[in-house]
């Protein structure tokens, strides 16, 4: 027995999608190079280049030289734009997940939580100084910083600690851990 026909997408080389309501559409669709499954966007950009580097060979046998050398010089351009992108996609920190460093609290990185005991730094919560300078050192061009420890009335109104200070205590106003209300308390929220 004959499975029954879903209704699906196909997709050419360059990214465009048609929808294959019938089996007769989809084995029309097959012959014209479609498939299943979306195109990467550097096999996109890659196509691209070579419908542009075809068009570029007919113009010079067209004896269009001007226009020949316009349309070669953008496949180029295209397809040196595809080898970044296949680059990019393969250094992606995305694929990389075991290479982050540590940030647990029994390597000393984080100031311990006591809980209820007073307020900003003796109440612990959040990177150490060590912390952050490790982070800093694993991580080229990272701008991560300390917690800003000052009191809200010795900060100067409009400086760049107390704008970092009221930013940090906006976002963490539904924090409920007990880490996260450690961390409030240190930057005197």
């Amino acid at each position: 027995m004959a499975k029954a026909f879903k209704v699906h997408n196909m997709y050419s080389k360059t990214g465009i999608k048609k929808v294959a309501s019938t089996e007769a559409q989809h084995n029309a669709l097959k012959k014209l190079g479609y498939v299943h499954t979306p195109p990467k966007k550097s096999e996109k950009v890659m196509a691209r280049s070579e419908r542009t580097a075809a068009k570029g060979r007919k113009a010079v046998d067209e004896g269009r030289d001007a226009k020949a050398t316009r349309l070669l010089k953008r496949a180029a351009r295209q397809e040196n734009r595809a080898i970044k992108i296949e680059e990019k996609e393969k250094n992606s920190p995305l694929k990389k997940k075991g290479d982050a460093p540590s940030r647990k609290k029994s390597k000393g990185y984080y100031a311990e939580v006591k809980k209820g005991k007073g307020t900003g730094k003796k109440a612990g919560g959040g990177m150490t100084a060590k912390g952050v300078a490790k982070y800093r050192k694993d991580n080229p061009g990272s701008k991560l910083k300390t917690a800003v420890t000052t009191p809200p009335s010795k900060l100067k109104k409009g400086s760049k600690a107390a704008k970092r200070r009221k930013a940090f205590c906006a976002r963490s106003k539904s924090w409920t851990s007990e880490r996260g209300l450690a961390a409030r308390r240190k930057w005197n929220c």
